[in-house]
């Protein structure tokens, strides 16, 4: 695993999500091999645990690549399944890879939905949360109100 503050920043429109890693070729003397690419893209299936909790819109999940020379990140074509949590991609070359969460575009956003989604959640889930808590503080004042008539 690798800290994605050592890296170069994701592209405008997305975030790191929760891992980064780097996925290296060795020789037989465990010597990295540079500059290698593979004839067929191999199948890269990455399960991310730490999303099972959270209701993140998996159509906005990406893997990032990000080559031996490069200092951009390249956006790949990304399966994601929400039945097994896993998400796969098919580089060609071994390199630096991350799961990325594309934001949600600025008109879509309002404050509240920036906030929330800070941990994957969209503006649908905001809703659901506004209601509870609108529920809650409604509940609070009629307890209060009939403990206050007694």
């Amino acid at each position: 695993m690798l800290d994605p503050v050592n890296l170069p920043p994701p592209p405008s429109g997305y975030r790191f999500g929760s891992f980064v890693f780097h996925m290296h070729v060795t020789d037989s003397d465990h010597a990295s091999l540079t500059g290698l690419v593979f004839t067929e893209p191999y199948t890269l299936t990455l399960y991310y645990p730490a999303l099972h909790d959270t209701p993140v819109d998996i159509e906005r999940l990406f893997l990032g690549y990000l080559g031996e020379r490069s200092t951009d990140w390249a956006i790949l074509e990304t399966e994601p399944d929400r039945d097994t949590f896993t998400a796969k991609a098919y580089p060609k070359r071994p390199g630096i890879f991350a799961l990325l969460i594309q934001e949600l575009p600025a008109r879509e956003q309002t404050p509240s939905s920036q906030k929330w989604d800070t941990f994957g959640l969209g503006t649908r889930d905001n809703i659901v949360v506004a209601t509870l808590l609108v529920m809650a503080v409604t509940l609070g004042l009629l307890v209060r109100y009939r403990l206050q008539a007694r």
